[in-house]
């Protein structure tokens, strides 16, 4: 079941129980567009830009300047909605926040502030991503989630599905972060592709054999806090900053079972809850735009 609401998370708040939140899973304004950019790629004969790259500049098409307020208001902006995640969270529920490099720490300190338990920084890399300024500067090709938890109280659980069964995504997110350290070794010391992919088969298949099963069949997997994904296709992406349905599949599954309800405060082109779907869970997915609510409605009409 999916439940739309069209307007500032702050000011609809009431209309979301306290409580009955299992995760936060959210992808708010990074607040970079004033200091991103705009690249423009001139053709000297033509003088058409020829800049095939998406703009930083990424509210620009807005009824708000959602990603460009001071760094006072966004740091204010970030305690009030850590207040109000933690109001509609259950105890042991979950948070996962979409946040650039730039606010990470004052993310932590929000959360911490309201009462809130932040355990680590997810770090998502992006193989794709594109070089700008690479003579100068390496590539920004990551981003980051803050995870954590509202504090247990009474007969709450924590969710954390470390425990997997061979081929769902947690165990293949996994096993891909095992096998991928063995093959970048091989490959950083030097050897050639074909040596470097023989000693790292053989040596993957020797560790990835060697994982533990619980009583029910499941590995018992190693969760790493990094996540490789090229990003997919923007063939249909419909919000400059839309993250891969996979992606928030992932934190989903980690992090709740069948059944459960997710909060996306920022749903944008509502790809989590598309991925709640998806997975067998519940929605509540708030909006502030007039114009991209009604996009992301069309993709539920049928639900």
């Amino acid at each position: 079941m999916i439940t739309l609401l069209n307007g500032d998370c702050l000011d609809i708040s009431h209309e979301i129980p306290d409580e009955t939140v299992d995760l936060i899973l959210t992808d708010p304004p990074y607040n970079i567009s004033e200091r991103g950019a705009k690249p423009e790629w001139i053709d000297p004969t033509t003088g058409e830009n020829k800049n095939t790259v998406h703009s930083q500049k990424f509210d620009e098409s807005f009824e708000h300047n959602w990603d460009s307020v001071s760094h006072e208001d966004f740091v204010k902006l970030l305690s009030q909605w850590s207040n109000l995640w933690y109001s509609k969270l259950r105890p042991g529920g979950s948070f996962a926040v979409f946040i650039s490099d730039v606010y990470i720490s004052y993310l932590w300190s929000a959360a911490e502030s309201v009462g809130l338990e932040p355990k680590r920084i997810f770090t998502w890399k992006k193989p794709a991503a594109v070089p700008f300024n690479r003579r100068v500067n390496p590539v920004s090709g990551c981003e980051y989630i803050l995870w954590g938890i509202k504090p247990i109280k009474g007969n709450y659980r924590r969710t954390f599905n470390a425990d997997a069964s061979v081929g769902t995504i947690v165990e293949r997110y996994s096993a891909a972060d095992k096998v991928s350290s063995i093959v970048y070794k091989y490959i950083a010391q030097g050897l050639d592709l074909k040596s470097a992919f023989d000693m790292a088969e053989a040596e993957s298949l020797e560790v990835l054999s060697s994982r533990k099963v619980n009583v029910l069949g499941q590995v018992e997997c190693v969760i790493p806090n990094t996540i490789v994904y090229s990003g997919g296709s923007t063939r249909d992406r419909i919000h400059p900053t839309q993250k891969p349905q996979e992606i928030l599949e992932y934190f989903i599954a980690l992090l709740t079972n069948e059944g459960d309800l997710v909060l996306d405060t920022f749903a944008g082109s509502g790809s989590t809850g598309r991925a709640s779907l998806d997975r067998s869970r519940r929605a509540i997915l708030v909006e502030r735009d007039p114009v991209m609510f009604s996009k992301m409605s069309e993709k539920f009409k049928f639900e």
